[in-house]
């Protein structure tokens, strides 16, 4: 910080690894869970473009992604069950990341020739049999990307840091991500917001009417489902409630394998009639295998 007169100005944001220390201390990169704070978030970046601020229901706070391809990642890792805490931009210790560097013989990355700090898209945190593990995880677009000599440098290094800490690392290629998939999870972000207005009465409302609708008209297609409801004050169409429930995970759909606006109603299920109205994140078996698994690979 410096001093102008009797005011004190705050440091600039920045990224270089010198200034690393100093960024761990004001709270960037800590925290787990609800609490955790990114390294990086969109008011950081020169251009924001691509960037999104998400509010997550599930994670209780604010998502920074810095590319669709980040974005489509984390709405994968958000339907898992599994998944119990997604930590974005999560920043590598310099002091091993010089080091590796020098092990392997590669120039560590950085701007006008100082070292700044890398970062790892997503680490994310796992529960199975009351066990937590960990996996890294890294964004790129295609596989001609991770050719790029810039870009493969700094993904051995990534991979070398996290072999060393003995965590699970993965790249996902957001261009192989399903068209389906990529579709539909653009159609489901659309209802985000209302998600924080809505009750569990609300949905356990919207459930058991888009049930008795279903029923009586299975071949109605989603395209059609224009009646409206009112909630709240804000008024609702069956496409709406139809996308709500998709996006609560209290509805079942093949997100992979279909799209959402060409679909008709029997293509919709009910996850688990207890859980409707509870809040939970039961799943479909079709998203127990995301795309996003299939492209685990090790560089």
């Amino acid at each position: 910080m410096r001093f102008v007169g009797s005011f004190v100005v705050p440091k600039a944001r920045t990224n270089y690894a010198d200034d690393y220390d100093f960024w761990i201390s004001k709270g960037r990169g800590q925290g787990k869970f609800r609490n955790y704070n990114p390294w990086l978030t969109i008011r950081d970046v020169k251009s924001p473009v691509g960037c999104s601020r998400i509010w997550s229901q599930k994670f209780k706070r604010i998502i920074h992604t810095l590319s669709y391809g980040e974005t489509l990642a984390f709405f994968i890792l958000e339907r898992q069950d599994d998944v119990v805490d997604v930590r974005e931009q999560y920043p590598l210790d310099p002091a091993n990341t010089r080091d590796i560097c020098h092990e392997m013989g590669l120039q560590h990355p950085g701007v006008g020739g100082r070292d700044i700090v890398m970062t790892s898209d997503f680490l994310v945190t796992y529960s199975r049999n009351a066990q937590f593990s960990y996996k890294a995880i890294q964004i790129k677009d295609t596989r001609e990307t991770l050719l790029e000599p810039r870009t493969n440098s700094k993904l051995q290094v990534e991979e070398k840091y996290w072999e060393r800490k003995g965590v699970p690392y993965a790249i996902w290629l957001s261009s192989e991500f399903s068209p389906d998939l990529k579709a539909n999870f653009k159609l489901l972000s659309g209802v985000r917001n209302t998600l924080t207005r809505l009750t569990d009465q609300d949905l356990r409302f919207i459930s058991d009417l888009m049930m008795e609708i279903t029923e009586a008209a299975p071949e109605l297609p989603y395209s059609e489902c224009s009646h409206l409801i009112e909630l709240h004050g804000t008024q609702l169409s069956l496409s709406d409630c139809l996308r709500i429930l998709v996006a609560c995970k209290l509805w079942n759909f093949p997100l992979a394998q279909k799209k959402i606006v060409s679909s008709i109603l029997r293509d919709f299920s009910p996850a688990n009639s207890e859980c409707v109205g509870k809040g939970c994140s039961c799943a479909s078996s079709q998203e127990h295998q995301t795309d996003g698994d299939k492209h685990d690979s090790g560089k």
